[in-house]
């Protein structure tokens, strides 16, 4: 099974043209059975009104499911799972912490005859200022997979390095 992670910036549509078309095209590229990604737009100012998600699953021709960490109504923030396969369920877990709200997208996908967790998360940035933060939503993280009656999979941008208390 190929995986990918990929913080796709979705403010910087605000610097860049064609930067959707771009992200896309790394995707398609890599040929992921399942890829999570950090920093997606819908039809915020940040992303010049354009539903990145919407975009994304069009043009990688993947099943794209999204969760939302902030905002309301058509103009939302957050994660997104895009998979070869087929989502059977999503939700969205708020995590703990201070500052931009942090969630956990939890899609249940069945690919290839296998139904599995696909699990996205975007940890608390700031460096040291938000370690306290970050170590909190690891540890819900790792509370909410431990529950999984599946196989999981999970990708984010965690914010930290591979030995830090958080990981």
């Amino acid at each position: 099974m190929r995986v990918m992670s990929y913080n796709i910036k979705g403010q910087a549509s605000l610097a860049r043209g064609a930067h959707v078309e771009r992200i896309a095209a790394v995707i398609r590229e890599a040929h992921p059975d399942v890829a999570g990604l950090q920093e997606v737009h819908r039809n915020t100012w940040q992303s010049r009104f354009t539903d990145q998600a919407a975009e994304l699953e069009h043009l990688t021709g993947m099943t794209l499911v999204f969760g939302p960490s902030l905002g309301k109504g058509e103009r939302q923030y957050g994660n997104a799972i895009l998979t070869r396969g087929r989502v059977v369920d999503s939700r969205v877990e708020p995590l703990p912490g201070r500052g931009e709200p942090r969630t956990l997208l939890d899609a249940t996908i069945e690919l290839d005859g296998l139904c599995l967790h696909a699990y996205v998360t975007h940890l608390a940035a700031w460096g040291r200022l938000c370690a306290r933060s970050r170590l909190m939503q690891a540890e819900a993280v790792a509370r909410l997979i431990s529950k999984s009656d599946l196989p999981f999979i999970l990708t984010g941008d965690f914010n930290s390095n591979p030995s830090s208390d958080e990981l």
